[in-house]
């Protein structure tokens, strides 16, 4: 479960990010204030030789397609060394919608007044 976010920053969108989608450990650097929620390293059990990181940054309150960004960086396994192989920006792009389209189902339950 991911931890509650401060007073701060109380956006719906910021809340969304947290709220299952940044998934990995939960080794993750957070800044409610600045509104970024970036994760440590992670690989999936069905992919040892490749790891991705987000990085997470809610750019504005409202519910558009330009206030969450999503970087997904990734890595793959080399001589045994993981390397920087760029950007997944399908993933990315992915991600940015999962995420604003919780941030609107969470929006519908609070304007609702249910739980």
């Amino acid at each position: 479960m991911a931890p509650a976010a401060p007073r701060a920053c109380r956006s719906t969108p910021y809340l969304a990010g947290l709220s299952g989608y940044c998934f990995g450990p939960a080794d993750w650097d957070i800044d409610a204030f600045g509104g970024s929620i970036i994760t440590d390293w992670y690989a999936l059990p069905s992919r040892p030789d490749e790891r991705i990181k987000l990085s997470v940054f809610v750019l504005d309150r409202e519910l558009r397609s330009d206030a969450v960004r999503v970087i997904v960086y990734v890595q793959k396994r080399q001589d045994g060394l993981f390397v920087d192989a760029g950007i997944d920006t399908e993933l990315s792009d992915r991600l940015e919608e999962l995420i604003l389209t919780r941030a609107r189902e969470l929006r519908a339950t609070v304007e609702n007044g249910a739980e």
